[in-house]
């Protein structure tokens, strides 16, 4: 198999545009490594992408009703970020979980709801984002949607990387919904689908609302990624480009929107599924910055 090595980059399988199955090798522009031209007889190639960090966003102007206080319960796909007074940001609410317990939950990236592992279980998760709601010094009791029940701990060490950026929310039924608003895809099935190359997906979030793609990598090793508290390491992850390719599939403000097939099953490899008594799974999205 490939390793990933001390760069800057990203490397898994990849399809090209006429079909063919490649390694391809992306790079950050800064480092010149020595490439194969091909391993175990299939084709490398590489490309310059340059810094790559994870999708939330800083304050941006009014925009659409998923930027804006929704009335309850809230669709997915819209803004919501952790409350920290230091903190003015936005992302994205992925989908409503419900745990075995009976528990509702809802799920986002860590760097959305778990403020990159420093959360604790009475920080509080508002819709919308602080970012779309002018930076309030104190939050408002009729935007919170609920208080951090838990995330995965992110790493930021490239001998340990991560699967996922995972943080799901205690929730209820009456202030979070199950589907995006009407321009988006609708309600997610909660089967779990294998992500292979070409296949097609869609997502729904709060910076670019509805947008669809093709999945052109898979298995990558990504990092680093930017993240304020360090730089982390991604393994096992999928390249999915915009359709048409000039439109990515999400940009800053969309990480936690669900990513889901045409049938709107979820993309299994690599959602990010908690250690936690939840039983659906959201997907992890970073995007160019």
């Amino acid at each position: 198999g490939v390793q990933t090595c001390a760069l800057p980059i990203w490397i898994g399988t990849c399809l090209e545009e006429d079909g063919t199955v490649v390694i391809k090798v992306m790079l950050n522009g800064i480092d010149k490594p020595q490439l194969p031209k091909a391993v175990d007889g299939v084709k490398v190639t590489s490309e310059i992408i340059g810094e790559w960090r994870p999708t939330q966003l800083v304050p941006p102007p009014p925009g659409p009703a998923r930027r804006r206080r929704l009335p309850r319960p809230v669709p997915i796909g819209v803004s919501a970020f952790t409350f920290d007074p230091d903190i003015c940001a936005s992302g994205t609410l992925g989908c409503r979980l419900r745990g075995r317990n009976g528990q509702y939950y809802a799920l986002s990236n860590n760097h959305v709801f778990g403020l990159e592992n420093e959360a604790t279980p009475a920080t509080m998760v508002t819709q919308p984002s602080t970012g779309d709601d002018n930076c309030p010094v104190l939050p408002l009791d009729e935007n919170v949607l609920g208080t951090v029940a838990g995330f995965v701990t992110l790493t930021f060490d490239e001998s340990d990387p991560n699967l996922v950026d995972a943080a799901a929310i205690f929730t209820k039924p009456t202030l979070t919904g199950v589907s995006t608003l009407p321009d988006g895809y609708g309600t997610p099935r909660s089967t779990t689908v294998d992500a292979y190359l070409g296949q097609r997906v869609q997502k729904y979030g709060r910076t670019t609302g509805y947008r669809v793609g093709v999945v052109t990598g898979i298995d990558l090793a990504v990092g680093p990624i930017g993240y304020d508290a360090g730089d982390a390491y991604f393994i096992e992850t999928i390249e999915v480009t915009g359709t048409p390719s000039d439109l990515s599939l999400g940009a800053p403000g969309d990480s936690g929107s669900l990513v889901v097939d045409m049938n709107r099953n979820r993309s299994e490899e690599h959602t990010s599924e908690l250690q936690s008594p939840c039983n659906l799974v959201c997907r992890l999205l970073l995007e160019k910055k």
